[in-house]
C-alpha cells in the first residue's frame, strides 16, 4: 500500500468518504436494530429476571447508540468536506509556488 500525499489525492479520499456518508446513518440505523433486539437473543418471552434484564439493558444500548449514528454521519461528512478542501488549497499552493519559482530570474 501506498500512502499519497497531493492534492488529488486529498480531494479523491475526500469525495470517497463524501460518497459513503449518506449511507452511514441508515447503515448503522440497520446494524443498531438488528444487534439490539431482545427477540434476535432470545430474551423476548420475559420468562426469567435475565430475559427482563437483557431487554432493558439492550433497549437502553439501542437509545444510546441511534442518539450518536447521525452524528457519526454528520463527522464522516464534515471530514471528507475538509480533506476536499486541504486538497483544493494543497494545489492552489503548488500553483503559487510554481509561479513565484518561475519568476525569479536566472543569474542570481
Amino acid at each position: 500500500m501506498t500512502v499519497e500525499f497531493n492534492p488529488s489525492s486529498w480531494q479523491r479520499t475526500g469525495h470517497g468518504y463524501e460518497d459513503v456518508a449518506p449511507d452511514v446513518d441508515s447503515t448503522l440505523g440497520s446494524l443498531i436494530s438488528g444487534t439490539t433486539n431482545p427477540a434476535a437473543c432470545g430474551a423476548a418471552n420475559g420468562m426469567a429476571t435475565v430475559d427482563g434484564a437483557i431487554t432493558i439493558l439492550l433497549g437502553t444500548l439501542a437509545d444510546v447508540m441511534a442518539g450518536v449514528q447521525s452524528d457519526v454521519a454528520a463527522g464522516l461528512l464534515a471530514e471528507a468536506l475538509a480533506m476536499i478542501n486541504t486538497g483544493q488549497d494543497y494545489a492552489a499552493l503548488e500553483d503559487d509556488s510554481v509561479a513565484a519559482a518561475n519568476s525569479i530570474t536566472t543569474g542570481w
